[in-house]
Parts: structure tokens; C-alpha cells; sequence
């Protein structure tokens, strides 16, 4: 596997290679099974227009990578030189990972139906 060509932008030398093998913008991303605004993202070097982190960033690159044949760790290595995307986009209106639950006084525990058995009356019979 090779890797992007140096001395080229970076966005450039994917879509040169993308276009060596023949490939449409439509057909490369049916291909690698991306959508076609990741790859034209990419290629316009604007990803930080389409990816919330970093992270998202550089696996759909590796993947699109793959699919051209050359080598994903030398193209994200490339990449993250060109393009040093934050890690998340603090205003990205994604939900927190973990909300506050307001606490009710009750019991913790799953809730069970009015007059359904306990696990110690189902026990006991």
C-alpha cells in the first residue's frame, strides 16, 4: 500500500488518486461506502465542515484510504499533520453522554407494577 503523494495538498493528491483509478466522487463513495460529502470533504480540505471530532474524522479517512489502496496509517498521519482538528467541537449540540436524573425520594431500583408478585413472594411459592 502506498500512501498520499507529499509535496501536493493533501485533499489534492486523494482525489488524484481517486480519479487514476477511474473513479467518480459518486462511484468512490459508493465503493467505500462513505457518503459523498465525507469524501468531498475531504478533498476539499474542509473535513472540519463535516466531522464533529477527530476521531469521526480519521476512521471515515481510514476507510476511505482502504478503499484507494493505500496505506490508512501513513494517510491519517498525513492528515492529522494537515489538519489539526479540535478533539470535539464544543458547540456540536450533541447530547452529554450522562444527564442528571432528578432523584424522586423513592428507592433506586426498577419500578414494578402495583400488585405484581416480589421476587421473595415468587420465592416463597
Amino acid at each position: 500500500m502506498s500512501s498520499v503523494p507529499s509535496g501536493r495538498p493533501f485533499g489534492d493528491a486523494l482525489r488524484r488518486v481517486r480519479e487514476r483509478r477511474g473513479d467518480a466522487l459518486r462511484a468512490a463513495a459508493t465503493g467505500a461506502s462513505l457518503p459523498v460529502r465525507y469524501i468531498a470533504a475531504f478533498e476539499s480540505e474542509r473535513p472540519h465542515l463535516v466531522f464533529r471530532s477527530r476521531a469521526r474524522a480519521e476512521a471515515f479517512l481510514a476507510e476511505y484510504a482502504r478503499y484507494l489502496g493505500l496505506d490508512p496509517i501513513r494517510v491519517v498521519r498525513a492528515f492529522r499533520a494537515r489538519h489539526p482538528l479540535p478533539e470535539a467541537r464544543p458547540d456540536s449540540g450533541a447530547p452529554a453522554l450522562v444527564e442528571a436524573v432528578p432523584r424522586s425520594g423513592g428507592t433506586a431500583g426498577p419500578r414494578r407494577r402495583a400488585g405484581a408478585p416480589t421476587v421473595a413472594a415468587r420465592r416463597r411459592a
